[in-house]
Parts: C-alpha cells; structure tokens; sequence
C-alpha cells in the first residue's frame, strides 16, 4: 500500500506542473499574476517610512506596557532601551503631545511644511495681532523642529545603506513627501523645487 504522504506529494507536485503549463500556454489571461517592481528608490522609502511607524508603536507600547511576572505576580521592569531609542522615542512623544497645536496653526496658515522635513513659522493676520499667539507657535515650531531631527537621526542611524549627511538628506525628502501627503487640503506646503503651494 502507497506511503499517504509520498502519495500527497505527487498529488502535489502534479498540481504544480499542471498549474505552471497552463500559465505558461496563456489559458488563463485573466488570472495572471501581477508583478510589480520595486525601484531602489521606492524599497528605501518604504523601509524609512516602515521603521518611523515602528517607532511610533514602540512609543505606545513603552508607554502602556506593564509585565507582570506570572509565578511572584511582581511587575517587571521594561526591557532595556538604548539611549538614541530612548531619545527618539521621547522626541515621538514630544511630537504626539504638540500635535493638535500644530494642526491648528495649519488652519490658520502660520505652520507650513517645508520641502526639508521641517516646519515653517509664517507670519498671518492672527499671528500680527496675537504676539502671544506668535510666541507660542514660533516655540512649538522649534520644538517640532528638534523632535523631528531627532527621529531622522534615528532613521539614517538604524537604515542600512545610510550614512552622514547624505543619509540624513535622504531621510529628510522622503519624511517631507510623507507629510505633503498627509496634509490636509488649504495646508500650506513646500513642493521639491521650493514653491510653496496650498494642498488642494
């Protein structure tokens, strides 16, 4: 009697070789695979981007994670952080705190994204008859400002193929691509080649 498993295995195989025929006389046309390639450009991207929404998750989970070890029911302490994570992770936080300040100030139009990752102080009507106003957006502006090259930091630190200054300018194009496309429509925004236009 046949081994159930070798028996599979050729059940198997069969329907592989079988499946690569028809794909290979164009039987099925519609149901070809789609392949896609990835520039370089566009793996370096997503894996900046990938590891800056890892960073945002950690911040969550340091924040909120409490082990209890299950024999003696004694908390333990959190794992062990290095001081550059430690310290772009306190710059995410910085940046989740300030983050409905900055949004405001969008809406008025004295924040906009520059085309190097940074933010922008702008003068406005508002800001012209609110000194204070001014003070407090010009403060967060600078704050946002640190905390953000922080992270970049991080970034071209933790991505291979990055180094030095080259590594941050990459980092800071693809962070400014992110956030123009995060913008909101009326948000100002600085395009590539330096115009500034309002996100429609």
């Amino acid at each position: 009697m046949p081994d159930p498993k070798r028996k599979m295995l050729r059940f198997l195989r069969a329907g592989a070789l079988c499946a690569a025929c028809i794909a290979q006389t164009g039987c099925l046309k519609g149901l070809s695979p789609n392949i896609r390639t990835v520039t370089k450009q566009e793996a370096l991207r997503n894996q900046v981007l990938g590891s800056f929404e890892q960073l945002s998750s950690e911040e969550y989970e340091v924040a909120s994670v409490r082990a209890v070890d299950a024999a003696s029911g004694a908390v333990t302490p959190p794992p062990a952080v290095t001081p550059s994570k430690k310290e772009a992770l306190a710059a995410q936080q910085s940046r989740m705190f300030n983050r409905d300040d900055i949004e405001s100030f969008k809406e008025i139009g004295c924040v906009r994204e520059k085309a190097d990752g940074e933010l922008e102080f702008k003068k406005t009507t508002e800001t012209d008859s609110s000194p204070d106003l001014e003070r407090r957006a010009r403060a967060i502006v600078d704050e946002e400002n640190a905390d953000r090259a922080v992270i970049m930091r991080r970034l071209v630190d933790t991505t291979p193929g990055l180094d030095g200054e080259d590594g941050m300018k990459v980092v800071r194009e693809i962070f400014a691509s992110r956030q123009r496309e995060l913008a909101k429509a009326g948000e100002w925004i600085q395009e590539p080649d330096g115009q500034w236009v309002q996100k429609k």
